[in-house]
């Protein structure tokens, strides 16, 4: 006699019990998830098709399931088939489509995500989940206003929904991530006063997050010292001069981001301010070499040229810079 395992052992009860009652739903579904459990997807498929045929009332419910199955297959195409044929026919059931919608989006189908999304959300604006979604949709499409608007929605609907609570801490989190990805959109666009908003923003994002994630605290500094950058840019150098070195002063190993692929710590980002060298642009045509660590003659130095504004192909705005240790 072969030995069976646990899960072989259930699967022949609930072939029995399908066997004594073909109508037994619980039965079909059991086995359906009991031949996925083990790599079986035509027969776990075969069960689903069953339940359709016995419950009408689930009927879609099944169908987007068994769409689920092929794309664990990895068979996108049948995939889509079966949920484009929920798509079509589930219209007035929100839930479902919030959950099509979320299937959209694992699927790449960016669009349609969108489009069943906003659905959802416009059939129950108290349901916090397609908010979620809908965020994450606009933040990968860079729309970073309509994500903020979705992820603050989730915060807002937290002191109504308890189930909320599970999820704010990751919101609040994207919602900060996506501040500082269009704070810094808007400095590469050369649009300092919206950056220095964008930054006051995600400031005020931290201390909600603090509430929930102690260390988030490692965030302040560096877009404090971002906000600092944007005065600078905005004519008000005194005082983005002295936020810089007190910020510089009172977090000696926090590193502060310079360049889009430079950071410094606090311990060496006060000899940066001291020199100047934060605030000097070159002509493009004569890059200059800066020394940002003074040091002692005879020792190796790192030298840096940075130009600004260089212009290769016409595409935009784009930083050289070049890096070498040398011998004195």
């Amino acid at each position: 006699t072969p030995i069976k395992t646990d899960i072989g052992r259930a699967r022949a009860l609930y072939k029995s019990v399908v066997d004594l009652d073909l109508k037994n739903l619980e039965a079909h579904a059991a086995l359906a998830r009991t031949a996925l459990s083990m790599d079986e997807f035509e027969e776990s498929v075969r069960s689903y098709w069953i339940l359709e045929e016995l419950s009408p009332v689930g009927k879609w419910l099944y169908r987007m399931t068994i769409g689920d199955i092929f794309f664990l297959a990895g068979d996108k195409e049948r995939s889509l088939q079966n949920w484009n044929q929920v798509k079509s026919q589930a219209a007035s059931e929100p839930n479902l489509i919030y959950q099509l919608g979320a299937r959209m989006f694992m699927a790449g189908k960016l669009d349609e995500a969108k489009e069943l999304v906003s659905r959802a959300v416009a059939s129950n604006r108290k349901d916090f989940r397609p908010f979620i979604i809908q965020g994450n949709l606009f933040d990968q499409s860079g729309a970073y206003a309509a994500a903020m608007e979705a992820y603050q929605n989730v915060i807002d609907l937290a002191g109504h929904d308890a189930g909320t609570s599970l999820f704010i801490t990751p919101v609040i989190g994207k919602l900060l991530s996506v501040q500082l990805a269009q704070a810094r959109s808007h400095w590469a666009a050369g649009k300092f006063e919206d950056a220095r908003k964008s930054y006051t923003a995600a400031l005020e994002t931290v201390k909600k997050l603090k509430e929930h994630k102690a260390d988030a605290a490692k965030f302040e500094p560096d877009i404090e010292f971002q906000t600092a950058r944007c005065l600078i840019e905005l004519d008000q150098r005194e005082e983005g001069v002295k936020r810089m070195n007190t910020l510089a002063e009172a977090n000696p190993q926090a590193e502060f981001r310079v360049e889009a692929a430079l950071q410094v710590r606090g311990k060496y980002l006060k000899a940066l301010i001291t020199s100047g060298v934060l605030f000097q642009k070159t002509d493009p045509a004569k890059p200059a070499i800066k020394w940002h660590i003074p040091g002692i003659s005879r020792a190796n130095h790192r030298a840096v040229s940075v130009v600004y504004d260089y212009k290769f192909d016409t595409s935009g705005r784009d930083y050289l810079v070049r890096s070498a240790d040398t011998g004195d």
